[in-house]
């Protein structure tokens, strides 16, 4: 008599350790990226750095600090769920990734960070030594506070 569960048994038990696995590096990387978020609230002078921590919060506050509507990362949290059983709700995930990168973007060009990764850039490419480079860095790049 053949071992009914011997087949399905093994198939089983892989998509368990496949979802426990897929469990935890998702835990990971959302304590992770909620710790770098942490530290960006923190520089950028937001109160509290719990705000990190919030799943949906931390990106609208995240959002305000790139001078971009909050209501842009409800919009597409609603729109994706929404329209998930189309099947077109990851659509909306990728707006809502465009949105924080947007706002990632303006946060770096008020900094002045994204002229000095514009020439950092340009050192690797142009194969200049980046200590020469920021010896004749142009003023405006610098910060005065």
């Amino acid at each position: 008599m053949p071992d009914p569960m011997g087949y399905y048994g093994a198939g089983l038990a892989s998509l368990l350790v496949m979802l426990f696995l897929t469990f935890v590096i998702g835990v990971a990387v959302y304590v992770v990226g909620a710790y770098f978020l942490s530290k960006v609230f923190a520089k950028a002078g937001v109160e509290g750095t719990w705000r990190a921590w919030v799943p949906v919060y931390n990106m609208m506050v995240f959002s305000k600090l790139g001078d971009l509507s909050p209501w842009l990362v409800l919009y597409c949290l609603g729109g994706g769920i929404l329209l998930s059983w189309t099947g077109l709700g990851f659509i909306f995930s990728f707006l809502m990734l465009g949105i924080t990168g947007m706002a990632a973007l303006v946060r770096l060009h008020d900094s002045g960070t994204a002229a000095l990764l514009g020439d950092f850039l340009t050192c690797l490419t142009e194969k200049v030594p980046v200590s020469m480079a920021i010896d004749v860095m142009p003023s405006r790049y610098v910060r005065h506070d």
